[in-house]
Formats: structure tokens, C-alpha cells, sequence
């Protein structure tokens, strides 16, 4: 997650937060080719000179808003939020193993096997798969889980 920061002399500071950042370099760069090469041509644009950043931007929080109200509504087991996106799992495996994380944190691959019913191999698979999304980790110190999605 990289925090963007917009300016201008005479309205307030907006930081988007945003995983892609080549869409909002994109939309910077088309706003840029509307007003011109010159900074100061920038900080005195209006509305309409900035369209494609605009268009960017109502995208943004329009995705930003229809995601929060899910995120509140929406109840489905296989369905986890990680860092604002919704994510969807296909299996309810996924579901099972997260939740003996996040309720006995110091689980072993036999204990989540007993806790879970599914066999270690699978639950290799998907905690390799967790793990290289960053939605879970394991603590180097102490062994324990840490799960980063939420439900």
C-alpha cells in the first residue's frame, strides 16, 4: 500500500491510498498532457483541466465506498477483507484453517489437520498460497500465526 498525496495552494491535502500505482501514475501523467509541462500551469488548473485524474479519482472512492458498505453488510463464510479488497475464497478450506489461526494462534500443520479434518498436504497448498498473498505469517520468534485478513 503506497500513500499518494495531492496538493494545491488553496485546498486542503487528500492522500490516496491506492495498490495501483500505475493507474494513478497513468491519470496523473493524462492530467498533465491537458495542462501543460509547467508546474505552476498545475497548481492553477480547474476542474475541467484535470478530467482524467478526476475520472481516476471519483473511480477510486467510488470503489473505495461500494467496498465499506459490503465489508458491513455482506455475510458469507468464504469471504474475507484484506487491506480494503474483498476477497473471495473457493474452497471453505480456506475459512477453516484461518479461523484455528486466528483462534489458537500456535498451531502446528498436525493440530490444524485435527482442528480442520483436512490433511496436511492440503493445508501446505493453502497456507503456502496465504502466505505468499501476505494474508497470514508466521512469527520467527515465537512460531505463532498472525492472520491479517478479517471476516
Amino acid at each position: 500500500m503506497v500513500n499518494y498525496i495531492l496538493t494545491r495552494h488553496d485546498y486542503p491535502m487528500i492522500v490516496v491510498r491506492s495498490r495501483k500505482k500505475s493507474e494513478y501514475l497513468e491519470a496523473l501523467h493524462q492530467a498533465d498532457l491537458e495542462v501543460g509541462p509547467v508546474p505552476s500551469d498545475g497548481a492553477h488548473a480547474g476542474i475541467k483541466d484535470i478530467r482524467p485524474f478526476m475520472k481516476y479519482f471519483n473511480d477510486l472512492v467510488a470503489t473505495e465506498v461500494y467496498n465499506d458498505v459490503l465489508f458491513v453488510s455482506e455475510r458469507n463464510e468464504n469471504v474475507w477483507w484484506y487491506d480494503g479488497e474483498r476477497i473471495v475464497f473457493r474452497t471453505p478450506n480456506y475459512t477453516k484453517i484461518l479461523n484455528a489461526m486466528r483462534t489458537q494462534p500456535t498451531l502446528t500443520l498436525a493440530d490444524m489437520k485435527e482442528e480442520t479434518g483436512i490433511s496436511v498436504t492440503a493445508i501446505q497448498k493453502l497456507l503456502d498460497q496465504l502466505i505468499s498473498r501476505k494474508y497470514v505469517e508466521r512469527g520467527e520468534k515465537d512460531g505463532s500465526w498472525r492472520v491479517f485478513l478479517t471476516q
